[in-house]
C-alpha cells in the first residue's frame, strides 16, 4: 500500500472531529480539479483530498505545518506521486 493510502486509512480509523467524514471528502474531491482547504491543523482532511487526486490542492492555515508535526516538502512529495500540485499558504 502506498504512503498516501496508509496515511488516509490511519486517519479514517483514528477518532477525531472529522475522521468519519473523510470518505465523503474523498468522494467529492474525486470530482474536482482544484481544491482549496482552509484550516489544516493536523492535516487530516488533506489526505482525504489528496486521495481524490485533484490537479491542484491549496491548503491554508494561520499556523505553519510544523506546529502540528507535518512539513510542506513531505506533503508535496506525496502529492506529486499522484500528479497533484500541492501548495501551503
Amino acid at each position: 500500500m502506498a504512503i498516501l493510502e496508509t496515511y488516509y486509512e490511519e486517519r479514517c480509523e483514528k477518532p477525531s472531529d472529522i475522521n468519519e467524514h473523510l470518505p465523503t471528502l474523498k468522494k467529492y474531491s474525486e470530482e474536482c480539479e482544484h481544491i482549496t482547504e482552509m484550516g489544516v491543523r493536523w492535516v487530516v482532511s488533506t489526505f482525504a483530498f489528496l486521495m481524490g487526486k485533484p490537479k491542484k490542492l491549496v491548503s491554508i492555515d494561520i499556523d505553519p505545518l510544523e506546529k502540528w508535526g507535518n512539513d510542506e516538502e513531505s506533503l508535496k512529495l506525496i502529492a506529486s506521486e499522484y500528479k497533484t500540485e500541492f501548495q501551503f499558504i
